[in-house]
């Protein structure tokens, strides 16, 4: 591989790294909330929270930006977007001007989150784009977790100073610039040709079918992460099978497991290709039901590993399906659908939890409850594979 090719692969997934920074300074809470004593504590959450809201719009706008604005204007802006309004919290201890830098902060990761998923997609192919769609995942994992931990060192000399961690993304910029070609054709080895007629062309009926169905399922994979992230530790507790610490460093295992299975998801798919999605839908399935069954921490520790590992390949197959089956003139606005879907997953995960808990009050009933899910997904998505293989040997 040439250096040139080289360097604009980590330029690429280098962006990727900040996508899931708005969550990196969540240890400063207990600190804010004891800085903004006057106010409620739910305003004071919302700091940490607001910049999905505005991260969710921003990325459903995204067909529309995308058409009238180049790609290099828009990363860049939310880039430096990204790095402005992320360290002003540093500068000052105003609610409200905390509170809408936030929100810009949010505004910057929407203008670059989409991008960041369908440059992959527009700019490689075949085994390499695979291969790079896991590890993009995995980078995602990567960035929040190393966010996280610089946050935390930075604690040590006041609040303020964790929002310096958005420092990165002036850091992320310049490789993006220096690196990556502003026209997404000049890194196509292979070129495909467009009408004018298919630059013209929107969606057709098959590719919204698909995105929809993506998008739901993006949304489920995610809504089960954050489950996990909420529950896991509580559970750990009620069990007595350990400390809320213990339950922290289970996720952080679980965490690191999902950054393996991002980057073993281009040679998973490489061996058994369109059987990886029920393969990945019953592990996650077995991991859940291992947490929901199980009474001490190792077997938790368990299913919070295969969770990690497979929620991973299931997200990782969701984006390289889109890059596979939908045109190139709508990958974009398919991937913005399909992290809309995230978000909503995300934002609706404890609402979820709640109405499952309005038929049973038990804390493992989440876990068995979103296993059998997988395992419906997982048999669906079998039997219609191999119904098309019988298929097609018959003809």
């Amino acid at each position: 591989m040439k250096k040139s090719r080289f360097m604009e692969i980590i330029g690429v997934l280098s962006v990727s790294l900040i996508v899931t920074s708005s969550l990196g300074i969540s240890g400063t809470l207990p600190f804010m909330l004891e800085y903004f004593n006057t106010y409620p504590r739910s305003s004071v959450e919302t700091l940490v929270s607001v910049p999905a809201a505005a991260m969710t719009v921003i990325i459903a706008l995204s067909p529309i930006l995308t058409k009238r604005l180049p790609e290099r204007l828009l990363i860049c802006a939310g880039l430096t977007a990204i790095g402005v309004f992320g360290m002003i919290p540093f500068y000052t201890g105003s609610y409200w001007v905390i509170l809408l830098s936030r929100a810009l902060l949010g505004v910057g990761i929407g203008l670059v989150n989409t991008r960041a998923v369908s440059m992959i997609g527009e700019r490689f192919t075949g085994n390499l784009r695979s291969r790079l769609q896991g590890i993009r995942v995995s980078a995602e994992t990567l960035g929040q977790t190393a966010l996280t931990l610089i946050a935390g060192q930075l604690l040590v000399f006041g609040w303020k100073y964790a929002f310096l961690i958005y420092l990165s993304a002036f850091v992320i910029l310049f490789l993006y610039a220096a690196f990556v070609p502003a026209d997404p054709e000049a890194s196509l080895e292979e070129k495909t040709p467009e009408t004018k007629d298919s630059k013209n062309k929107g969606m057709s009926g098959r590719e919204r079918t698909l995105t929809l169905l993506l998008a739901l399922l993006g949304g489920l994979l995610v809504s089960t992460t954050v489950a996990n992230s909420l529950r896991i530790p509580a559970y750990i507790v009620e069990l007595r099978a350990g400390t809320a610490v213990l339950g922290t460093r289970i996720l952080s295992l679980s965490m690191f497991s999902g950054l393996l299975g991002g980057l073993c998801f281009g040679k998973l798919l490489k061996e058994i290709k369109i059987w990886l999605l029920p393969c990945s839908m019953m592990g996650a399935a077995a991991g859940l039901v291992i947490i929901g069954t199980a009474k001490e921490a190792l077997l938790i520790g368990t299913g919070a590993v295969l969770c990690g590992f497979f929620l991973t390949c299931g997200l990782s197959f969701v984006f390289n399906r889109l890059a596979e089956q939908i045109s190139r003139t709508s990958l974009n606005t398919a991937n913005a659908a399909v992290l809309v879907g995230c978000n909503l997953g995300a934002s609706a995960s404890p609402y979820i939890l709640k109405l499952i808990g309005t038929v049973n009050t038990g804390v493992p009933a989440g876990f068995i409850t979103y296993g059998i899910l997988y395992i419906a997904i997982g048999a669906a998505a079998a039997w219609n594979l191999w119904k098309n293989k019988r298929k097609s040997a018959l003809i």
